[in-house]
């Protein structure tokens, strides 16, 4: 299996919640390589129309997507192939659009993970598999959850990526209030940015909300962070 690692730690995931996890395989990465932007999501979708476009012009096209990712198949191999068409075909999927455009942008290629490796289709339904608000509307992660954040650092420690750009507003909320990961707020009044501190090497990380879907940064925005990403890498 490519990226055994890691990917050998996600199945473990869903053996140990097996009732948490529910009835579709996780989502497995193909092979890591330093040195890169890291773009980090929530969770995938699970969307029948991305599947379809995802798919289409391959030996899987007009599969039955559901029955193919239903956990009790186990075809690993397929995983690590979706995610991997998915995010490095440059037409293969819309989410991924606009990551290429900030990668061709700078010159520099890139990888995507999420913090969370099931697929579900709100982020609403999301919240509800991952953790509770409790009595003062703290969101509080369970253990399901807190096993996929600690298998997403020590991927964040592989990469060891140049930047780092979290693209989803919920996402940078659990990094920037979780003590697994240590942020350095300190030159951000200079920078614009702030850092990751990762095996004693301070990485710039942007803090961000999606780059498409509805709730989409604007193109000035997207503009502007283009502009901070870059300033990172030559800084």
């Amino acid at each position: 299996m490519e990226n055994e690692s890691i990917n050998l730690k996600i199945i473990k995931v869903w053996n140990d919640y097996p009732t948490e996890s529910g009835k579709y395989l996780p989502i497995l990465y193909p092979k890591f390589n330093q040195g890169r932007i890291l773009f980090i999501g929530l969770n995938p979708s699970f969307s029948d129309k991305v599947f379809k476009k995802i798919l289409k012009g391959t030996k899987y096209e007009g599969i039955n997507i559901k029955e193919k990712l239903n956990r009790k198949n186990k075809d690993y191999d397929f995983l690590i192939w979706l995610e991997s068409r998915a995010a490095n075909e440059k037409d293969a999927c819309d989410y991924f659009a606009k990551f290429h455009n900030i990668s061709e942008s700078v010159k520099l290629p890139y990888h995507h993970i999420d913090l969370f490796y099931f697929r579900e289709k709100t982020q609403k339904e999301t919240k509800k598999r991952i953790g509770v608000f409790n009595k003062k509307k703290e969101f509080l992660l369970n253990d399901f959850a807190l096993s996929q954040l600690r298998i997403a650092k020590e991927i964040i420690n592989e990469i060891n990526p140049r930047i780092i750009i979290v693209a989803n507003a919920f996402a940078s909320d659990i990094i920037n209030k979780h003590d697994l990961f240590k942020i350095d707020k300190s030159k951000f009044e200079v920078n614009g940015y702030d850092f990751l501190e990762i095996n004693h090497n301070k990485i710039p990380i942007i803090f961000s909300s999606m780059l498409t879907g509805r709730r989409a940064l604007d193109n000035h925005s997207f503009r502007r962070l283009k502009w901070i990403i870059n300033k990172a890498i030559k800084s």
